[in-house]
């Protein structure tokens, strides 16, 4: 009984491995292919990919540059500047 048990949690075993080999693959394909694909669209598509990223480097300059005017807009808080206190030698 023990021995019927036991193959059929070994033939489970293989079948789960199998599964997951199968779902790597199918994974790892769809990510090449998906790559593959990218890269085409880029190649077929140059103008508009250059134009999108000159918009985003002109939205990051713009960005940058609100950054910077609302930093020196920021008041910094003043330091407290302790006053010398004048040191007496102790009367004996």
């Amino acid at each position: 009984m023990d021995f019927i048990l036991h193959q059929q949690v070994e033939n489970k075993q293989k079948q789960i491995n199998i599964k997951e080999r199968e779902i790597m693959i199918t994974l790892t394909a769809v990510l090449i292919v998906g790559f593959i694909v990218g890269v085409l669209v880029g190649r077929n598509n140059v103008k508009t990919v250059e134009k999108a990223v000159d918009e985003a480097l002109g939205l990051y300059e713009k960005a940058q540059e609100e950054i910077g005017e609302l930093k020196s807009k920021i008041k910094k808080p003043k330091k407290a500047v302790k006053k010398a206190v004048k040191k007496t030698a102790p009367k004996i």
